[in-house]
C-alpha cells in the first residue's frame, strides 16, 4: 500500500513541478498506515458546520425553595458535505433557588427592560435526550424540522408508527447547573449580572454505524444587560469544553475529541494551539464573534491509545464537580494532542435573540416566580482551517465554499 501510493506521487511529480511532493508524500504515508490499522483516515477532509439555526422554548417556576422547568430546542445544521442534521432536544431541571428581592425582566431581542431587584442563587440537576436526522434535501429537512413542534412522548409514537423515519443519531446527557444573578432596575434604567457552570456527561449512538460516543462537558458562562429609557444592550460570554471518545461498533476505542468553543474579540484571546492560524480565524463580523477547537486523535496508534489510557476512564467514570477542567488531561497525552492529532479550527458570526418574561418576588431566601423564554441564535461561518496528519495547516476551502 504504502509503494503504491509513493509510486502515484511520484509519477504525478514529472507532470509537475514537484515543489509540494515530500509533504505530500508523507501525508499519503501516513494516510496509508492509517489505513492499515483501520482508523478513521478521512478526520482531516471531515465536513464543517457552515450554518446552524437553533430555536430554544424554555419556562421555568419557582415555589418555596424549589426550581423546576423545562426547554426544548430544534436545530437545523448546514454542512459543507451538503447534508443537513436537524435535532430535537428535550430537557428538564428540578432543585433548589434560594432569592431575596422582586424582580421583573422583559427580554426583547437584544435589549431589554428589568425592574425592581433580586439576588438569587441555584443548584439544579438537568437531563436532555436528543435525536438527530441526517438529510441531503433542504426541503425535507425543513419539513421534518415544522413537523417536531410535539412532546417527546407524540415523537416517540410518530417514529414507532413511522410517520417519521428513524433517527440517525440518539443522545442522553445528565449534570448538575449552578448559578447567580444580581439585577437591579428602576424606572428607565436596570441592569443584570449573572453567572452560571454546568457540567454533564452523556452517550451518543449512530445507528448508521454502531459506533458510540462517551463525553464529558463543562460551561462556563457570564452575561451582563443594561437598560436605559426604553433601550438596551445585552452582552455574554461562555466557554465549553467537551471531551469524548468513540468506540466502534466492536467496542474498541478509536477516536478522542477534545473541543473548546468560545467567543473572542481579539486574536489573543484564541487558544494556544491556534496561534499559529489566528490571522486566518480573525475575520470580520457583523455580530458576535465565535471560534470552535476541535482536536481528533486516532486511537487505533498503539503509542496514542497508550497516553490516553487515563483519559478514557475519566471520561466513561466521570468524577464529582469541581473548579478547572472537566477532564484532567496528563503531559504526555497532551504531548501527543500536540504532535499527531488533527485540529479543525472555526470562526462563526452569531447573531442570538432573545425574547421572554422573568417574574419573581423573595424574602428571606423563599420565593416565587416564574420564566417564559424563545431564543433563536443563528450562525454562519466565516473562517475554516484544519492541520492534518502531517502537521501543516490547510484552508478548508470545501467548507467556506458552501458557506
Amino acid at each position: 500500500m504504502l509503494l503504491l501510493v509513493t509510486l502515484t506521487l511520484g509519477a504525478a511529480a514529472l507532470a509537475a513541478d514537484g515543489a509540494g511532493i515530500p509533504q505530500s508524500v508523507h501525508r499519503q504515508m501516513l494516510r496509508a498506515l492509517c489505513v492499515a490499522r483501520g482508523g478513521d483516515c478521512e478526520q482531516d477532509r471531515a465536513y464543517c458546520p457552515v450554518a446552524t439555526d437553533r430555536r430554544r422554548d424554555a419556562v421555568a417556576a419557582r415555589i418555596l425553595v424549589f426550581r423546576i422547568g423545562k426547554d426544548k430546542t430544534v436545530v437545523r445544521e448546514q454542512r459543507s458535505d451538503g447534508t443537513i442534521a436537524v435535532t430535537v432536544a428535550y430537557g428538564k431541571e428540578g432543585g433548589l433557588q434560594a432569592g431575596e428581592g422582586v424582580h421583573v425582566g422583559l427580554s426583547l431581542g437584544h435589549g431589554g427592560l428589568s425592574l425592581g431587584g433580586e439576588l438569587t442563587a441555584a443548584a439544579v440537576a438537568t437531563r436532555e435526550r436528543g435525536y438527530t436526522w441526517v438529510l441531503h434535501d433542504a426541503r425535507a429537512a425543513d419539513a421534518l424540522a415544522e413537523s417536531l413542534g410535539v412532546s417527546e412522548k407524540e415523537l416517540g409514537r410518530r417514529i414507532a408508527s413511522r410517520r417519521l423515519p428513524a433517527p440517525a443519531l440518539r443522545y442522553e446527557q445528565g449534570g448538575v447547573r449552578v448559578s447567580g444573578m444580581l439585577s437591579r432596575g428602576s424606572a428607565g434604567i436596570g441592569g443584570a449580572l449573572g453567572l452560571s457552570s454546568q457540567d454533564v456527561a452523556g452517550t451518543r449512538t449512530d445507528a448508521r454505524t454502531g459506533r458510540t460516543t462517551v463525553y464529558v462537558q463543562r460551561a462556563v458562562d457570564g452575561s451582563l444587560s443594561l437598560t436605559h429609557e426604553g433601550a438596551g444592550a445585552t452582552g455574554s460570554r461562555g466557554v465549553r469544553e467537551r471531551y469524548a471518545v468513540t468506540y466502534d461498533a466492536a467496542g474498541r476505542p478509536v477516536d478522542l475529541m477534545v473541543m473548546t468553543t468560545g467567543s473572542f474579540k481579539l486574536s489573543v484571546d484564541l487558544p494556544n494551539r491556534l496561534q499559529p492560524v489566528a490571522g486566518l480565524l480573525s475575520k470580520p463580523t457583523g455580530h458576535a464573534r465565535l471560534y470552535v477547537e476541535e482536536t481528533h486523535l486516532d486511537l487505533t496508534d498503539p503509542e496514542n491509545l497508550r497516553a490516553a489510557r487515563a483519559f478514557l476512564e475519566q471520561v466513561r467514570h466521570p468524577g464529582a464537580v469541581a473548579l478547572g477542567s472537566a477532564v484532567a488531561v496528563s503531559e504526555a497525552l497532551r504531548a501527543r494532542l500536540d504532535a499527531a492529532g488533527i485540529i479543525h479550527a472555526r470562526t462563526y458570526d452569531a447573531d442570538e435573540r432573545r425574547y421572554g418574561v422573568d417574574l419573581s418576588a423573595a424574602v428571606d431566601g423563599v420565593s416565587i416566580g416564574g420564566e417564559l423564554s424563545r431564543t433563536h441564535e443563528a450562525t454562519h461561518l466565516i473562517a475554516a482551517t484544519t492541520r492534518g496528519l502531517d502537521g501543516v495547516w490547510r484552508t478548508r476551502a470545501d467548507c467556506l465554499g458552501r458557506a
